[in-house]
């Protein structure tokens, strides 16, 4: 009776596992994108330019990448989102630059709020980098130009939920 018992436990403790690890799985992710242009002067911000604004599904915990410019120079962004249980985001990834034949590539890792968006990276001065990777638009005493990468993800229902 014991053994009957542990075996019912055992394969309802298999359905669950299947089941939820399914439905995690099958959850797919809209990542809306905005990259944002600020030409910054000496005393603040100049003008503000959405360059693109791309859409992109994939899946939860699947890799996705965009990137755009031409042979010598190109810019992209590679992330990694992940549905967290209260309904949140983490994105992980690195936006990668490509120009004269060399690569630079910038990671971040951010969590973002449920129906909120968030910058995740950019470039600009390299004194910036390391405030930018946390997502923090910053005043500079100079004059430059900065891209930053705005991330809104969403999760949708997969097919048979």
């Amino acid at each position: 009776m014991r053994a009957v018992i542990f075996a019912a436990a055992m394969l309802f403790l298999a359905m669950a596992i299947y089941a939820s690890g399914f439905e995690q799985q099958s959850r797919s992710v809209r990542l809306e994108m905005r990259i944002l242009r600020f030409d910054c002067e000496k005393d603040g911000i100049a003008n503000i330019e959405i360059k693109a604004g791309p859409v992109v599904m994939t899946m939860d915990n699947i890799a996705v990448a965009t990137s755009m410019g031409t042979d010598i120079s190109r810019e992209g962004i590679e992330m990694v989102p992940h549905i967290n249980r209260d309904g949140s985001f983490k994105l992980t990834g690195k936006i990668v630059r490509v120009e004269k034949g060399k690569t630079r590539a910038v990671p971040f890792s951010r969590i973002i709020p449920k129906g909120q968006g968030r910058i995740v990276a950019g470039s600009t001065l390299p004194a910036v980098q390391k405030e930018i990777a946390r997502g923090r638009i910053l005043r500079q005493p100079a004059k430059h130009t900065a891209v930053y990468r705005h991330v809104t993800p969403s999760a949708e229902q997969g097919v048979g939920e």
